[in-house]
This record gives C-alpha cells, structure tokens and sequence, in this order.
C-alpha cells in the first residue's frame, strides 16, 4: 500500500482519500469471496471494504483484518509493505508554508493531532501484536519527532541513508551502472560513460557511491542523451518555500562559493523548525533521498 497520493488540507478529505485507497486495496483481493476457507461473516466483513462507505473503525482495522484473510486462505503468515507513509503530513506542511508562510496556528495542532491519531491506530493494529504478520516494511523521507507514529511498536529496527546495511539498494552501483552500460553497448564510448557518472552520481549512502536509478535508466534508453530526467518526479514546495528565507540563502551563497558549513544528521525532523534552523533543512535535504525503516515480527 503506497500513501503517495494522500495529499489533503483537511482532516475530512485526508480520511475521504484513505477511504478510496483502502477499497481499491480491497478490490485486488475479490477472489477471496470465493476461498472455501473463510466463512461467511468473514465475507460479509470483507463485503463491507468493497461496496463502501468506511466508517472509522473499518478504516482502522482495515489492513490487520486483510492479513487476517489472507493469513486463513493461504496458511502462511503476511509480509505488509507500506510505501510513503509520511506524505499526509509533509504535503500538508508544504501547502501551509506556501499559503501564509508559518507553521503556527491552532489548526496545525488539531489537524496534526488527527491524523497522528487516525495512522498511529491504523499501523499500531496490524503492525502490533498481529498473529497473521510474518514481517513489516515502512518507507518514508523523515520519521517525524512530533508524530509519535510508531510508539508501542515492538521489534523496530531502523535504516537511514547514514547506515551501511542497505545502502546498495538505495540507487544503483558503481559496478551496476558498469554493466548497464556494457549491456546497452554504451560502454563503448568512454567519454560518455564518465558523463553519465558525473550527471547522475549524487549520492554517498553507507560510504558507496549511488547513482540515480530513474536517470540511468531513461538516459540509457534514450541512448546516452543527458537529460534532467529527475526533474518534476515529486513534489519540492516545502524545500522551496524554505528556500527564500534570507538566513537560508545566505548560507547557500557560502556554499557555491565553495565553502562547507557543519551540519548534525538527525533522522528524527520536527517540521516547525525548518522556518528557524538552517540544521533541519540540511536535514531534509539529506534524508529526502529517501528513509528506510524496517520492522521485524
């Protein structure tokens, strides 16, 4: 399940859009109304996702009882994968910067509050104490200090861009790149192969060079045209509207410039302080490349 398109202003249509996401999910597992090994409340249950509308509790116990169908049709445990997790609440920060410039209001607070409430419960059922899960897998950019998302979540083990256990996966290699380019036939001119390297190596995760997946991909199917292929893929609003404060373009102005400035790597953001400390924009910058947690059953 990927939240990338849960992007809203209002609590309202934050669960109006998890509603239609959570009965598309159920519609790609229709045939088990006709498994022999559920009975039929448990269709009648399943009946419910399908023709809709969801009240809150459907919604919350929504992905612990798909496991739970899918654990008694197939006998084998569940492996839950959940893509983006953190959207929600980024394109919500992102739309309130842009519109008035402040993280500060009483509506923050509640609309925060509610959606913290509505996905703390919605994880903590199916990724908690669930007998029908075999493993967890979560994606997102930052994990939110405010948020609380995943407390009381036993078994929780966490990989960043900062740690060596995953980093091959997080782009393409060196020696991947190499045989991409061998495949193609691409490698046949070497000047473009290094090209191609210094166009779309932008990454040292765990200590080894990544290179962006998307853009090798289309360059080489585009045999070998450097291109911005990356640009416009996702949405940059709230690096951009932090980007216009003076403090940040100042130290930006140091940097092209060709001087470093010190910086604490901290996973754990607290989105209010993009407006105030230049630390957690270089945060979000690094950890935008994309933050990995994993959790174990």
């Amino acid at each position: 399940i990927s939240f990338k398109d849960i992007k809203a202003n209002t609590y309202e249509k934050v669960e109006a859009s998890l509603s239609d996401l959570i009965q598309d999910l159920y519609k790609s597992y229709k045939y088990l109304l006709q498994s022999p090994k559920l009975d039929k409340i448990d269709k009648d249950d399943f009946q419910k996702y399908i023709t809709g509308p969801l009240s809150y509790p459907l919604i919350l116990k929504s992905f612990k009882f798909l496991s739970e169908l899918l654990y008694k049709h197939f006998g084998k445990k569940v492996i839950v994968l959940i893509d983006e997790y953190d959207t929600p609440l980024n394109n919500w920060y992102a739309k309130k910067l842009a519109e008035d410039g402040t993280l500060k209001s009483a509506s923050e607070d509640a609309f925060f509050e509610e959606i913290l409430s509505l996905f703390r419960e919605m994880f903590s059922k199916v990724l908690k104490d669930n007998e029908y899960l075999e493993k967890g897998v979560i994606t997102g950019i930052l994990r939110v200090a405010k948020a609380n998302l995943f407390s009381g979540l036993n078994n929780l083990g966490e990989d960043s861009v900062l740690d060596k256990k995953y980093a091959p996966f997080f782009g393409f290699t060196d020696a991947e790149v190499d045989g991409l380019l061998e495949e193609t036939g691409l490698n046949q001119t070497p000047e473009l192969a290094q090209d191609m390297k210094s166009w779309y190596n932008g990454y040292n995760i765990g200590g080894l060079t990544i290179y962006n997946p998307w853009s090798i991909m289309n360059c080489l199917s585009n045999r070998g045209e450097l291109k911005a292929y990356w640009v416009g893929t996702a949405s940059t609003a709230l690096i951009e509207n932090a980007l216009i404060l003076d403090k940040f373009q100042e130290e930006m102005q140091r940097l092209t410039e060709g001087e470093s400035l010190p910086m604490i790597a901290d996973p754990k953001m607290v989105f209010a302080d993009i407006k105030s400390s230049p630390n957690a924009l270089y945060n979000l910058l690094l950890f935008s490349c994309k933050w990995y947690m994993q959790l174990y059953k």
